[in-house]
């Protein structure tokens, strides 16, 4: 959506936006490379922060055997085979995502188990909020329609482009100038921190060598840990491209940690570096 906006403003299509900066929270931003890492998350990561690994020692070799297939399907999915858009998404998430999952954990938050709900959370009170007749007529929507959590129509409807990158279209926008943060909660599975953190370092782009050389360092704010951040910094602007790692924060960060997540916007908002 930033790419769409940062383009129309080059070509003068219509109005304007004064687009500064934009960002992804846990995203599956570059599959080629962040699907590699799903085993290392379960089993190493699992290990370092829970004291025992999420899943067994033979499902973590298991999950590794299947990265070159899938890999190979993210490839070739970029190149336009829409076969292997729609066979490697059911190839990499049987092989990678799935051995995860039959754990019973939330893949959400590796210190939870999932539970009975299907989403892992209960998200019941938002439903009914937003299918009280007052809201939607506040919100314009067709009154007879019931919103749902997740919808599972839509969902296939995007099942295509699952294996697409959208990495590609970051690095024109970094090079105009525009600032780039990328936040990823650390007890996050789904799309979770040291995947996000290996394609932000793999991005090409001008600043890619300096970035990767400028340290990955602990923030503390007001007595409290906030997390891990790695920042390309220059004159113009403070924090041109950012990598956050969120301290207890599982894929809903604003939701696990509010105070943090708050923190970051504003700074961001505001043009002021993470790490003093």
């Amino acid at each position: 959506m930033a790419h769409r906006i940062w383009q129309a403003n080059k070509n003068k299509e219509g109005t304007p936006v004064r687009l500064t900066g934009f960002g992804t929270g846990n995203g599956l931003t570059w599959p080629t490379i962040q699907y590699q890492y799903y085993g290392e998350l379960a089993y190493t990561w699992c290990k370092q922060l829970l004291g025992t690994p999420c899943i067994s020692e033979s499902t973590y070799a298991y999950m590794n055997s299947s990265i070159p297939s899938c890999v190979s399907a993210c490839k070739e999915c970029d190149k336009g085979v829409s076969l292997a858009c729609d066979l490697g998404r059911l190839s990499c998430n049987d092989g990678i995502m799935e051995p995860y999952m039959m754990t019973g954990r939330n893949p959400y938050n590796i210190r939870l188990m999932c539970g009975s709900n299907p989403l892992c959370y209960d998200f019941s009170a938002i439903t009914r909020f937003f299918n009280r007749a007052d809201v939607k007529a506040s919100l314009g929507a067709d009154p007879s329609v019931q919103w749902h959590t997740c919808n599972g129509v839509v969902n296939m409807e995007f099942g295509a482009d699952w294996l697409h990158s959208v990495a590609q279209y970051i690095p024109p926008m970094l090079e105009d100038g525009v600032r780039y943060i990328q936040y990823s909660g650390e007890l996050d599975y789904i799309c979770n921190w040291i995947g996000n953190r290996a394609w932000v370092r793999a991005l090409d782009w001008s600043g890619k060598a300096n970035f990767n050389k400028a340290p990955f360092v602990e923030w503390t704010h007001n007595g409290k840990k906030m997390g891990w951040v790695q920042s390309l910094k220059d004159f113009s602007t403070p924090i041109k491209y950012t990598f956050f790692r969120v301290h207890e924060a599982g894929h809903l960060v604003p939701m696990d940690q509010p105070a943090i997540a708050l923190e970051m916007f504003d700074r961001f908002i505001l043009n002021k570096p993470l790490v003093n």
